[in-house]
């Protein structure tokens, strides 16, 4: 039984037309193939970057790096990977060249390789509950720890403002108050922006503390 798909769609703390979506450089598939992935009931941000089996599609969406051709999924489960597809999309927007997109930590320091374990269908988000997420209980301190341990942050302000802690396995939503108190002590550097969504870094003492 398919599900009904909403008009917008939320994923990576950003909320866009499923239009938007399919064009978004970090979107592998088509504007029908993802609608047909929300209809199965996939999770945004897998139906976002999972790339296609199409020929075509796959074509269009790899990125050449060490000799190689993959999608940004795929090369985010690199072992040379240190940062999430994410990273790379916008590195490589911004004129990157793609083995650096690929090999440089965001925050200094490479990001811990964790076993890559599917997880169990009772692990899944429930569906309905995708969009109406509440920030985690993670304060400033864990926040920076895993910062420092190689997890991204991300502000998106439209529709409604979006705080996103990127891991390898992982997004999770961060309380807009915790941003605040991160950069009221002055321990954040914005590392990329385009448009309202915003890239945070450690400053430097936050980093090495």
């Amino acid at each position: 039984m398919r599900s009904h798909v909403p008009l917008s769609l939320l994923a990576f703390g950003e909320r866009k037309t499923l239009m938007e979506w399919a064009q978004d450089a970090r979107c592998q598939v088509s504007l029908r193939e993802l609608r047909s992935r929300l209809e199965r009931e996939w999770e945004p941000e897998a139906a976002i970057t999972t790339a296609s089996a199409s020929r075509a599609s796959r074509a269009r969406n790899l990125l050449a790096a060490f000799g190689e051709e993959k999608s940004l999924s795929e090369w985010s489960r690199d072992d040379r990977c240190v940062v999430s597809s994410l990273t790379i999309a916008a590195r490589v927007q911004r004129g990157w060249n793609p083995e650096e997109a690929i090999t440089t930590p965001v925050h200094g320091r490479i990001r811990p390789r964790r076993p890559s374990t599917p997880r169990p269908p009772s692990a899944r988000r429930p569906r309905a509950l995708v969009n109406m997420e509440p920030p985690s209980d993670l304060d400033a301190d864990a926040v920076r720890e895993k910062m420092r341990e190689g997890a991204e942050l991300w502000f998106a302000g439209s529709s409604g403002d979006r705080v996103s802690l990127v891991e390898r396995e992982a997004t999770t939503i961060i309380a807009p108050e915790v941003l605040q108190q991160l950069q009221d002590a002055g321990e954040l550097l914005v590392v990329y922006k385009t448009g309202s969504v915003v890239q945070y870094g450690l400053a430097p003492a936050a980093s090495s503390a």
